[in-house]
């Protein structure tokens, strides 16, 4: 199993800009939120559910990552937050939202090729990632570290 290393940006708490939000058409936008209001006042209200902090939200980002690589019979070196609302180098449109700052973080792990494919997968519709990107970093210990056995020297 080769060595992959995922560096990813996910969505800070400031990183929103609320003026570059995609809006709906008003035609259905307010057809179904009048729907939506009229259906919630009549049905039984539910307790809210509490919202995560953000640095929660990227955490749960980082621990849902390693846990589909751990269910692929994949290994996680280790992972590392490496920077909270960062400045971006530049505005970044991601779902239809722009994003001024973000997280920064990422994660060592060996596993198949088809596990990152799918991780890699589940990482662009997941929407508080901002950027990703999975870089091979070797496929075998030697490899990596470039340790020669001392039987091979000679």
């Amino acid at each position: 199993m080769p060595l992959y290393e995922l560096v990813c940006i996910a969505r800070a708490a400031a990183g929103r800009s609320a003026l570059h939000a995609r809006k709906p058409a008003a035609g259905v936008a307010t057809g179904l939120s009048s729907f939506l209001d009229r259906s919630a006042s009549s049905a039984q209200q539910s307790p809210p559910t509490p919202e995560l902090a953000p640095l929660d939200q990227t955490r749960a980002l980082i621990k849902e990552s390693a846990i589909q690589v751990l269910d692929s019979r994949g290994v996680v070196k280790g992972f590392e937050l490496l920077h909270t609302n960062q400045p971006l180098p530049y505005r970044m449109k991601r779902h239809q939202e722009i994003f001024d700052s973000g997280d920064y973080w990422c994660m060592q792990f060996f596993s198949s090729p088809e596990t990152r494919k799918k991780l890699s997968k589940s990482l662009d519709f997941d929407e508080r990632v901002i950027r990703h990107t999975i870089m091979k970093v070797g496929e075998s210990m030697s490899e990596i570290t470039g340790y020669t056995p001392p039987e091979r020297l000679v």
